[in-house]
C-alpha cells in the first residue's frame, strides 16, 4: 500500500489531522469547549484548530495529551537515525565523507 501523506500537502495533512483529533473529541464525548479548558487552550485557537488545521505545536500537543491520544507520537519520539550523544563523541566518524566516481562515470 501506498503511504498517502507522501501526496499530501502540508496544508492537507494539517485538516486531516484536525479531523482525527475532531473524531477522538466526539467520541470521548467533549465539547470543544471543555477540551480547550481541560487542554489548556483558549477556546477560539481550538475551533480553529478544527476548522483549518491550524494550531501552535504547543497547542497540539497539549490537545493530544487532553484526549489522551499523545502516545499516538511514540513512533516519531522513538525515531533515531543517530543519537545526539554519539555525534557528540564521535562527529568525524559520522560526517559525510566523499565519494570516488565510479570507473564508468568518467
Amino acid at each position: 500500500m501506498n503511504n498517502i501523506l507522501e501526496f499530501m500537502t502540508p496544508k492537507e495533512l494539517s485538516l486531516e489531522l484536525a479531523n482525527k483529533v475532531k473524531s477522538a473529541r466526539l467520541y470521548q464525548q467533549y465539547r470543544q469547549i471543555d477540551l480547550a479548558n481541560k487542554a489548556g487552550v483558549s477556546f477560539a485557537s481550538y475551533k480553529r484548530f478544527e476548522q483549518t488545521g491550524e494550531v501552535s505545536l504547543d497547542g497540539f500537543l497539549r490537545i493530544l495529551k487532553a484526549l489522551n491520544i499523545a502516545s499516538l507520537l511514540n513512533e516519531i519520539l522513538t525515531y533515531q537515525i543517530i543519537s545526539p550523544n554519539e555525534y557528540k563523541s564521535n562527529p568525524k566518524k559520522l560526517s559525510a565523507k566523499r565519494v570516488k566516481k565510479r570507473q564508468d562515470e568518467k
